[in-house]
């Protein structure tokens, strides 16, 4: 197995997807590496251990010394050792990966955006118009939107999001653009660019919490 830059005590997120498509985070350490598989500690959620289903796939992200490792695979058994609880899993096609890559939430939330212009291109339009867009996807790397307002693919617009009371202004890219199929308007793929660390960060962090508001409230509601 080529784990060779993942080293026991570098933590790890799980990523497993749902049937209804959402996708849930949990987080988790490497105990130990096999030659074929690694241990790792099972998830807690709330001091409770989550028992996730042994033989599904998942994705694994890996926070090693020298950079961030993803990689899909399954959990193989559980195990119990001296009271400590672990997973057994076997990973395969592991590979270096940015951040940004693994993170992301289906949203919907209202944000207004402008469209970028040079001083002079402000002049003649008597500057830059505010818009209204529909956020349906987000991640630390970018986000796709609906709006009314039509842009071209490689236009760069600000973006005003409030996340979580959190308000900031990103600026981004058009990566694609498609008409919406059920209302008027278009369907956009933005990349943020000249975003701080910190910012995404702050991203990163509200898709976590979102998740954990998720999957708080798929405990409570328990099958009669």
């Amino acid at each position: 197995m080529e784990s060779a830059s993942i080293k026991p005590g570098d933590k790890l997120t799980i990523g497993r997807t749902s049937r209804d498509g959402s996708k849930h985070f949990y987080e988790s350490r490497v105990d130990t590496i096999l030659s074929d598989c690694l241990l790792i500690y099972t998830p807690m959620f709330k001091g409770d251990l989550v028992r996730l289903p042994a033989g599904d796939e998942y994705e694994f992200l890996f926070y090693a010394q020298d950079g961030l490792y993803r990689s899909k695979g399954t959990i193989s058994k559980y195990l119990a050792q001296n009271k400590v609880y672990l997973m057994q899993i076997k990973i395969r096609n592991l590979e270096r990966t940015q951040r940004r890559d693994f993170y992301r939430l289906d949203v919907a939330f209202d944000f207004t955006f402008a469209r970028l212009m040079q001083p002079e291109e402000q002049e003649e339009s008597g500057g830059a118009s505010v818009y209204q867009g529909t956020a349906r996807n987000l991640s630390g790397g970018g986000m796709r939107f609906e709006s009314e307002a039509e842009l071209r693919k490689e236009e760069h617009i600000q973006c005003s999001l409030i996340l979580k009371d959190i308000f900031m202004t990103v600026e981004g890219k058009v990566l694609d653009v498609r008409p919406c199929e059920n209302t008027q308007g278009y369907r956009y793929r933005v990349e943020f660019v000249n975003l701080e660390s910190s910012l995404k960060d702050k991203i990163i962090q509200y898709i976590f919490d979102k998740q954990r508001e998720i999957f708080n409230k798929e405990k409570k509601v328990k099958p009669v």
